[in-house]
């Protein structure tokens, strides 16, 4: 895709210039020279996404031997335990939390071959601090099932379709070709399970660049975070609402992971702020005096991180960039020492988990 080149001024530039006619020749120049090199920077990022998408199409035979290792699918040596004696046991009792110490190997199976980690994905999201907020009780034995997490990258400015997938269990978003757009999507492979009857469960995630001249860097923004419908079989829906006691409002269970799935995007974040002007010019209408104006105030102040295309993507790029990589430091508890909030009193905590296992 090629780089396009901005040269027409957008609305602060050409009030700049209009507003200093004195400088107006030497700062019309020096647009023009950033211009270009802001056509040259797209270009760079655009290169930089390639390289990204094929170096993880390198890394993906490894990928799939750990998966292979992890489902039981490989030989194991002499001894080892089964991976159907392991995915038999109790869900947590097969689920170490970080290193232990003199731990008790379970009997060696002599009823099958294959080694594996039974509830390595869950194990592993449990032990992310961002992807493990967003894992509820009710959701683990449903993630109990996950076979394999997997990075599929859109090539160029279309999706690039994992042909393993089946395309019935999911929305695909095909940007236009001569978009600005680059993106990837998260597939969660399941075995057989009691709760739904995909294969497997997506998430696409697209980016899109404005070259209207108003951003005076073209970042790749949001666009829209496209998830999939879940076929829940009867009574099984986890995302359904469950009311608890009506003494508590803690009582009542609202999130579950399986929300993820859903689809948010830019579309639904204007929309979402044209409905919250129109609440507040309502609110004018309907109040007076300073506590109006207190409150008006206040609305104004909400971060931009709550909106749920920010919460969809920070969890989908932790996925890509943090988690699936390091799956494995994940599931040892390595890599939370590795994390900015990390404190030491969690470092010591762990230790005297591992001391008294």
């Amino acid at each position: 895709m090629a780089a396009a080149v901005i040269t027409s001024q957008n609305e602060y530039q050409s009030d700049f210039i209009r507003d200093n006619p004195t400088v107006a020749d030497p700062v019309i120049q020096l647009l023009k020279i950033q211009s270009k090199f802001l056509s040259l920077d797209i270009k760079y990022q655009q290169e930089l996404w390639d390289l990204e998408r094929k170096h993880f199409q390198k890394c993906q035979e490894l990928f799939d031997s750990r998966a292979s290792i992890l489902n039981g699918e490989v030989i194991s040596p002499p001894g080892a335990l089964s991976y159907a004696a392991a995915a038999g046991a109790t869900l947590f009792d097969a689920v170490p939390r970080g290193p232990q110490r003199n731990q008790q190997q379970p009997k060696a199976s002599t009823n099958s071959d294959a080694v594996g980690l039974p509830h390595f994905w869950l194990q592993a999201m449990k032990n992310n601090p961002l992807i493990g907020d967003w894992v509820d009780e009710k959701d683990e034995p449903a993630l109990s099932y996950l076979k394999d997490i997997r990075i599929v990258h859109f090539e160029g400015n279309q999706p690039d379709l994992d042909p393993t997938a089946d395309s019935g269990n999911f929305e695909v978003t095909h940007p236009p070709a001569d978009s600005n757009t680059c993106g990837f999507k998260l597939v969660f492979d399941f075995k057989p399970n009691p709760f739904f009857t995909n294969e497997s469960l997506t998430k696409e995630f697209l980016y899109e660049r404005e070259m209207n001249g108003d951003d005076i860097y073209c970042d790749l923004k949001y666009l829209k975070a496209t998830g999939c419908k879940i076929a829940w079989k009867e009574g099984k829906d986890l995302t359904a609402m469950v009311f608890g006691s009506i003494e508590s409002p803690d009582d009542l269970d609202f999130q579950s992971f399986f929300d993820f799935f859903g689809t948010t995007s830019w579309e639904d974040e204007e929309e979402e702020e044209d409905d919250e002007e129109e609440d507040e010019e309502e609110g004018e209408e309907g109040e007076q005096g300073d506590d109006a104006d207190e409150s008006n105030s206040d609305e104004g102040d909400d971060d931009d991180s709550d909106d749920p295309l920010d919460w969809d993507f920070e969890l989908g790029e932790e996925f890509k960039d943090k988690f699936i990589p390091y799956a494995i430091h994940w599931y040892t508890g390595e890599a939370r020492f590795f994390e900015d909030d990390f404190s030491e009193d969690e470092a010591n905590e762990g230790d005297g988990d591992g001391e008294s296992a």
